[in-house]
């Protein structure tokens, strides 16, 4: 439990690269993730695999523990224009055996989204009950702001981005609390991510470093904060796509949390 819980707040301080830009292009679609305790096992303890419909919208999500059948999935519903419209995560709760199946899953919540102009209104259902809410603001592709309502205890809270004018994002804000992370690039590949406090406090640094290797681009992140100084992330691409990533432990320095690889169409 201690490492769980450790292991959740290192990635709510340093995993803010889902919208860091490495200047790496989308050339594939993913077929199949599969999870490792570390990259030197020769199994996964999971996978998921994912399909698509004709117009290459991403349908299904099917997540197994390897080799076991299938315990969960997510489903996507869209417009005739492509839109999202809703994403539903069914679960077999409690069971783990042989022979189990898509048949046995349950309805544990599902996400509801509408369009008014620029926005994307996601709500979340819960047991038939609206849980959760976001609005997220775009300016043609790029996200500007979104902002976050939680029902159940009352809680708001948003992110605000700003772009600069080769459309890097170069500040993230998130309020109340008014920490913000800024970004800075060379040739439009973000080489430092500079993480404060309200106060303007320093908190962390994210460094990252780019090797050419056999035709593949190995992007590290080299962090500098309250853990110390260590790499938390090595992403390997090839012909633009992520085929592997391995996230390290913050308390046992060079240790790997797991290591996730990656298969495409």
């Amino acid at each position: 439990m201690k490492r769980s819980f450790i292991y959740i707040i290192f990635l709510l301080l340093f995993i803010s690269c889902q919208k860091e830009k490495f200047n790496v292009q989308k050339a594939g679609m993913l077929k199949t993730k599969y999870v490792y305790s570390s990259s030197t096992d020769s199994e996964p303890y999971s996978f998921t695999t994912y399909s698509y419909d004709k117009n290459w919208n991403l349908v299904k999500e099917l997540i197994s523990d390897y080799p076991k059948p299938v315990f969960a999935s997510f489903t996507y519903e869209y417009s005739k224009n492509g839109q999202l419209l809703n994403k539903k995560y069914q679960a077999i709760e409690g069971a783990n055996y042989p022979d189990q199946a898509e048949s046995n899953f349950k309805l544990l919540w599902e996400k509801k989204y509408h369009y008014i102009d620029n926005k994307k209104i996601e709500e979340e259902y819960r047991n038939g009950m609206l849980t959760d809410s976001v609005v997220y603001i775009y300016r043609n592709n790029l996200i500007m702001a979104e902002y976050h309502y939680d029902l159940g205890d009352l809680k708001r809270w948003s992110i605000i981005y700003d772009y600069d004018s080769n459309d890097n994002l170069i500040k993230k804000t998130s309020n109340p609390d008014v920490s913000y992370t800024v970004y800075s690039y060379t040739e439009s590949k973000i080489i430092k991510a500079l993480s404060y406090n309200h106060n303007d406090s320093l908190l962390v640094e994210n460094t990252y470093t780019y090797t050419l290797k056999n035709n593949k681009e190995i992007v590290e992140v080299h962090y500098k904060g309250t853990y110390g100084e260590f790499i938390s992330f090595k992403t390997t691409y090839k012909d633009g796509n992520i085929i592997e990533k391995i996230t390290y432990s913050p308390t046992f320095i060079g240790y790997e949390w797991n290591c996730v690889r990656y298969e495409y169409y």
